[in-house]
């Protein structure tokens, strides 16, 4: 439960702009205060988000990012749902119909037939079928790499702008979309529109113009200007495009190879967005509203009207009308003809931004902090089905409801509003107390913190409150949140961290102490601990059994938090990702125990019998119900079928491999995998030793002789920038050699060795997108090209003459598989990329153990979410769905034992998971959750196989290096901590001497490259699971 007033407003100011730059039509809106038969004959449905023992039950609000209008309609995206509007009144538009919840908030909306397509972030492309308005249902998904942020309809296909690129998805059948191709300009495209043969794109280096003629093969025509482009739009010999500042630019593009500024306008602050529509412009922006432009000679444009606004972020233009989202949390109906003062002729208002919830029996008390303020109460006595209840304009902060009170901060005081009837509170009291960021109730006084001081307020009777007692706090004080237990008060402030007040005297609080947290934003007090959630470190565990010096008892790492409430066992934080559950049973060791990704930032949280409310920015309130037990679930199921799975026709200058479905995994010559007898001799303790410094990436890749005494080499990279050369590196049996091969290498390395005594190492690495391969030859490193590309996985044949091969994706996003022979590289195309360039994973190769030793090629499909295995059956290739779907957009890892049978690892968001046939057929239950961590996805994993069967797995998640295994008779999995190395890029393992594993990572802290190995330990001793030796 927090406020946030003093930071959102005295430093997010620049957050806010940030946030405008990156993402179009970033408006932050509101619900409608009604809901229709429809929506709640349709109930709420499951968002398909990322979440782990947490489901949807119901959503209100939203914030309003756009509009567009076709007939007698007007849709808006609001939130996580498509809102329709009746606007065959322009005076009184009415909600129609209201989408079930979507799996991402709508940030752009283009209408066209009986379908409406939305850019949803992260979510991709989705697709509505809107012929009935009362009743829009999502029919079709596209997740698309990158943030999906506008999109524009012309023809048969939609053109989705994101950050990288545009995106062009064929359309002709909406249920059914295929994805057609993508082109990557290395820009954030914002906005697009389409006219004629050409799609103009506003992104951060200026308008860009890319031909259209044929959709299946876009090109860039040209880049123009280096100004920030916001928005475009496009009118006859003209491109229009604001810079999100104080510009529209007007460019001539009779000619689209050579476009010429013809003019350009100042406007009076940032412009939004931008539409055009006969002899006019229409520009949406912070402070002038809606503001029209004549461009009958767009050589000297001229103001033609203007509406004011509080601040108008997207706009639409049909017929005499404008439609403009403005403030948030409004869709204005303007009428353009009415010049030079256009007037509003209607409106629709939602909840508008929403900062905090609080919960009283059957009403959730929401409050939005951004421009007025405003409390919305709304019944959730069905929470599958909540209605708005009541509604008082002005109110900020996070409320506190005791009885039928209602404790409000506002920027100048305390309000205090009598809640008899819910559905019309009447204000009975107010406070004046220099500002007011955040109030609590105890007993008979409010404590209400404001920019500089605690004052305390008697409230015995509500009705006539009086203050009895203030202190002012010392340095500079930020607070943001207030709670009190006990005779003190503890205010969570983003400069002093958390601050601790004595209050047992109502008359004369007293500061005691400050707990530096760099960055507190919400605080909860249960018993003896201080919960905080802090914006830099997470949740942190005070113990302030002692307040006067309080000590951190425990931590949880989690990106951005913003708030934090404790009911029982659990800490629930909200934060920029969403909602995270940790299980703080044990302050000193708390773990996680679900999480909810929402589209926005979690900045309120409360919790209310068997439910958690989340007040998200961009989706509403959000209403979820929390289940203590595990979820052996890899990734969480759509509540719909994605369709956008249909294979597009390729470029004809690029012919498949065939590619047969199977649902055999291996070879026939492999044999299914015995169960392991005896157990992994792993101990407790490690050695991790540097091999390499000043490495920003510390790429490596390790390789242990197959034959006693197992020694280890490494390939890996070091140096920054023009300065990275590829080292390689082995140990002698007594310490590490080290040797600068004097090759450039700026990327990916993996290293093989032949199975001679000695062996011979092998390397191939990456410089400038040029996949190298590299040897020994008399003592000196050579390299040979192999082909463009951007990552190459390698391996060496285990019988003569040790040919190597290896498996990359090359740089039109096909899977390859190439062999060396006397007369060069023989390459074979393994699968190709579906829909763009970035479609298939990173691959990665092994060779089965068993002759005559066929490949076995590791792959994932970015869209679909699928991982498919490759075997080469000595004709073609044998593809097969191993039943995994999931984010392979990150990190995978292959590893085949001793009977040929594979062994994968697959990180997806916040997860990582093994997988493993069962009788040689791959499905879901193929699959386990071995970690549910609380940041991004792993930045780095891979897999091995002991002689006995056991699968290892090294991975790199929050913040750690992580080591599990299988054990007891592949019935357990045993873990391990190895190392803090924050973001890693890269890590490795093999199986060294005595069965014991080998660990070679990253450690992004230090910028180096190690290599963990176990050490034996005398009797009695004891080494912590973390060991280094920077």
């Amino acid at each position: 439960m927090n406020s946030h007033m003093n930071r959102r407003w005295a430093i997010p100011c620049l957050i806010i702009l940030l946030l405008s730059i990156l993402a179009t039509r970033l408006v932050m809106g509101a619900p409608a205060a009604t809901t229709t038969p429809a929506e709640r004959a349709s109930g709420t449905a499951a968002t398909p988000t990322d979440a782990e023992n947490v489901a949807l039950v119901g959503q209100f609000g939203g914030a309003i990012k756009v509009v567009d209008v076709q007939g007698a309609y007007a849709y808006v995206g609001e939130g996580i749902r498509l809102t329709i509007l009746g606007i065959a009144n322009p005076a009184q538009p009415v909600v129609v119909g209201r989408s079930s919840p979507l799996p991402g908030a709508v940030l752009d909306v283009a209408v066209a037939g009986e379908f409406a397509y939305m850019a949803a972030g992260e979510a991709g492309l989705l697709i509505a079928n809107v012929a009935d308005p009362a009743n829009p249902v999502q029919v079709a998904a596209i997740p698309l790499p990158g943030t999906s942020l506008s999109v524009v309809v012309a023809g048969a296909y939609a053109y989705v702008a994101t950050y990288g690129g545009l995106h062009i998805i064929d359309i002709a059948s909406p249920a059914q979309p295929i994805p057609v191709e993508y082109l990557d300009i290395d820009a954030t495209v914002l906005d697009v529109a389409v006219a004629g043969a050409y799609a103009y794109l506003a992104t951060n280096f200026g308008l860009g113009i890319v031909s259209i003629a044929d959709p299946t093969n876009p090109t860039l025509v040209t880049s123009y200007g280096d100004k920030f482009g916001r928005a475009v739009a496009a009118g006859g010999n003209y491109v229009y495009v604001v810079d999100g500042y104080r510009h529209l630019q007007i460019i001539d593009v009779a000619n689209p190879a050579a476009p010429t500024e013809v003019a350009q306008y100042e406007i009076q602050d940032r412009a939004w967005d931008v539409a055009t529509a006969g002899n006019y412009v229409y520009i949406a922006g912070r402070l002038d509203g809606l503001r029209i432009i004549d461009v009958t000679n767009p050589a000297a444009p001229t103001e033609a009207g203007v509406n004011y606004m509080k601040d108008a972020w997207a706009l639409t233009v049909n017929g005499a009308f404008a439609y403009v989202v403005d403030a948030l949390r409004s869709v204005r109906i303007i009428h353009i003809a009415d010049l030079p003062v256009p007037a509003e002729t209607g409106s629709y208002h939602g909840q508008g931004r929403i900062d905090s919830v609080t919960v009283a029996g059957n009403y959730a008390y929401v409050l939005r902090g951004w421009y007025d303020g405003g409390l919305q109460i709304i019944d959730v006595a069905n929470p599958a089905a909540p209605t708005q209840a009541g509604y008082i304009q002005h109110g900020s902060g996070t409320l506190v409801v005791v009885g039928n009170f209602a404790y409000i901060p506002l920027g100048n005081g305390l309000r205090i509003m009598q809640l008899t009837n819910p559905a019309n509170p009447v204000e009975v009291a107010f406070v004046d107390t220099g500002g007011a960021v955040a109030v609590a109730v105890a007993g008979n006084y409010a404590y209400v913190v404001n920019e500089t001081s605690l004052r305390v307020i008697n409230v015995t009777n509500p009705h006539t409150p009086a203050e009895t007692g203030f202190v002012n706090m010392s340095g500079e004080p930020m607070p943001q949140n207030i709670v009190v237990a006990g005779a003190y008060a503890y205010v969570a402030d983003w400069n002093a961290g958390l601050r601790i007040l004595n209050v047992a005297n109502p008359a004369a609080p007293a500061e005691v102490t400050t707990y530096n947290t760099f960055g507190a934003e919400g605080v909860d007090v249960v018993g003896n601990y201080a919960y905080v959630a802090d914006y830099y470190e997470g949740l942190l565990i005070l113990d302030v059994t002692n307040p006067a010096a309080p000590l951190q008892a425990g931590a949880y790492a989690i990106e951005d938090a913003l708030d934090v409430v404790v009911d029982g066992e659990y800490a629930y934080v909200g934060s920029e990702s969403g909602l995270s559950i940790v299980n703080v049973a044990n302050p000193a060791a708390p773990t996680s125990a679900g999480f909810y990704d929402t589209s926005g930032f979690a900045w309120g949280v409360f919790v209310a019998g068997d439910y958690v409310y989340v007040a998200d920015d961009s989706s509403g309130l959000l209403i979820l119900e929390f289940s203590s037990g595990p979820n052996p679930t890899p990734s969480p199921t759509p509540s719909f079928t994605p369709t956008a799975t249909t294979t597009p026709s390729p470029t004809p200058s690029r012919t498949p491999t065939a590619t047969p479905t199977a649902t055999l995994v291996v070879p026939p010559t492999s044999t299914p995998s015995p169960t392991p007898t005896g157990e992994p001799p792993v101990s407790e303790g490690w050695l991790s030793e540097e091999i390499g410094a000043n490495s920003e990436r510390g790429l490596v890749s390790l390789a242990v002789e197959p034959a006693a005494p197992h020694r280890a080499h490494l390939s890996y990279v070091a140096g920054i920038g023009d300065q990275s050369r590829l080292w390689y590196a082995w140990h002698d049996g007594d310490s590490w050699q080290r040797v600068n091969t004097g090759l450039t290498g700026n990327w990916f390395t993996s290293i093989a060795l032949t199975p001679t005594d000695p062996p011979e190492p092998s390397i191939v690495y990456v410089d400038d997108s040029q996949l190298m391969y590299a040897y020994r030859s008399g003592g000196i490193w050579l390299s040979e090209v192999i082909d463009s590309a951007e990552f190459g996985s390698l391996a060496i044949s285990p019988a003569p003459p040790y040919t190597p091969s290896v498996a990359y994706l090359n740089m039109e996003g096909d899977v390859l598989y190439a062999t060396r022979t006397n007369t060069g590289w023989v390459k074979q195309t393994v699968a190709m990329g579906q829909h763009s360039i970035w479609t298939l994973q990173y691959p990665r190769l092994a060779l089965s153990p068993i002759a005559p030793h066929h490949p076995v090629i590791l792959s994932g499909d970015m869209f679909t979410g699928d991982l498919w295995l490759f075997n080469w059956n000595g004709t073609d290739w044998q593809k097969t769905d191993i039943g995994y779907t999931g984010n392979t957009s990150a990190e995978l890892g292959l590893a085949l034992d001793a009977t040929g049978m594979p062994h994968v690892v697959a990180s997806e968001w916040r997860e990582m998971n093994y997988g493993h046939p069962t009788n040689s057929i791959w499905s879901s239950s193929s699959w386990t959750l071995l970690y549910s961590g609380i940041k991004s996805s792993s930045s780095a994993a891979a897999i091995t196989v002991d002689d006995l069967g056991h699968p290892f797995v090294v991975f790199a998640q929050d913040d750690y290096l992580h080591l599990m295994w299988l054990s007891d008779g592949r019935s357990t999995w045993k873990s391990q901590t190895i190392d803090e190395v924050g973001n890693s890029w890269a890590a490795d393992i093999a199986m060294g001497v005595g069965g014991r594993p080998i660990l070679a990572y990253h450690d992004q802290l230090e910028q180096t490259v190690r290599v963990a190995r176990q050490v034996e330990l005398p009797t009695g001793a004891y080494l912590p699971l973390t060991i280094d030796n920077h």
